[in-house]
């Protein structure tokens, strides 16, 4: 029986898949319980020339193939082909520790009631220093309210979870958003009654310029945009009475994030439309969250109106404080 199931989303990266794959499929895992699905995302590169060497040598990887569609779609496609009970999504640049597959078998192993397993980042970067995003003396369990509450980076990555939690639920990532990562995770943690956070680092996150994460054009905030509707309608769908002031106030910083993501372009027409286009609804959020809170809140309600004056704003104390200091 096939207790996790390990997918990739493959575009591009004949520089990293091997270091990748080779990571999860070695001679200390042949014979584990698990499978590795690498979904080729149309890839132009010779990236699955690489893959099909290896798979070759492992009866445990499969290949998918579909025409450029994104890693959202990839990811959708291996669930469905999945055969584990648990899901961990690995992106292809990336790579594990030597003892993940090992330590995440016998975790499942000894309690089949967590819904998601959350995973440290070993966050590397091209001049190879490394750094932990998550730092904690022993595991933590918890729900995936408390979790969100916590305020940690919400990627896919970071997570192993049941299958069905995500079918049963029919939290398939939307097809064509940038950044979708977000919504998805949000979702699915909202919906975890027992997450354990690991104290130890499993996972390599190599940091890119050159990634699809570290690109910011002008869809990008249109994407957020979209993002905060979606979530608006899992709060209807999903999000009990007593979340909901929270899930809001949370939600609504999706509005500055839409901005911030597109900042960089702030002397261009397509930002100037941007703006324009969104305002009407990022308006009306504001309008309509002022209510939530007190006098602070109100104020930043209103600052995020106006994202432009409240980002010059804090760039003015940003560069006051360096001069202070």
């Amino acid at each position: 029986m096939i207790k996790l199931s390990i997918i990739i989303p493959v575009y591009n990266v004949e520089k990293y898949i091997r270091i990748c794959l080779e990571s999860i499929l070695n001679k200390k895992t042949k014979g584990l319980p698990f499978e590795v699905i690498v979904v080729d995302d149309g890839t132009p590169d010779k990236s699955m020339e690489i893959v099909k060497e290896l798979a070759k040598e492992y009866e445990n990887l499969t290949v998918l193939h579909q025409h450029n569609q994104g890693q959202g779609e990839a990811r959708n496609n291996g669930i469905n082909a999945a055969k584990g009970e648990y899901i961990w999504f690995v992106d292809s640049d990336d790579w594990i520790e030597e003892n993940a597959i090992t330590t995440l078998l016998n975790m499942i192993d000894s309690s089949n009631a967590v819904d998601m397993y959350a995973i440290p980042f070993y966050w590397y970067y091209a001049d190879g220093k490394l750094s932990v995003d998550i730092k904690i003396n022993e595991n933590l369990v918890m729900s995936g309210v408390n979790f969100l509450q916590k305020g940690f980076i919400v990627a896919a990555c970071r997570f192993v979870f049941k299958k069905k939690l995500m079918t049963e639920n029919s939290l398939y990532f939307n097809k064509g958003i940038l950044h979708e990562d977000g919504i998805w995770g949000f979702e699915m943690l909202y919906l975890a009654k027992k997450v354990a956070l690991l104290c130890t680092p499993l996972y390599y996150y190599r940091q890119r310029s050159d990634s699809d994460m570290h690109k910011r054009t002008i869809k990008s905030g249109y994407d957020i945009i979209k993002i905060h509707k979606l979530l608006n309608i899992f709060m209807e769908q999903h999000v009990l009475p007593s979340d909901r002031t929270w899930f809001q106030k949370w939600n609504m910083l999706r509005l500055e994030e839409a901005v911030n993501m597109v900042w960089h372009l702030r002397k261009t027409k397509k930002f100037e439309k941007f703006l324009q286009d969104t305002k009407v609804y990022r308006c009306h959020v504001c309008d309509e969250c002022m209510s939530l809170g007190g006098i602070k809140w109100k104020l930043k309600c209103w600052m995020f109106k106006y994202p432009v004056l409240n980002k010059k704003r804090r760039l003015v104390l940003d560069y006051i404080k360096s001069i202070l200091k």
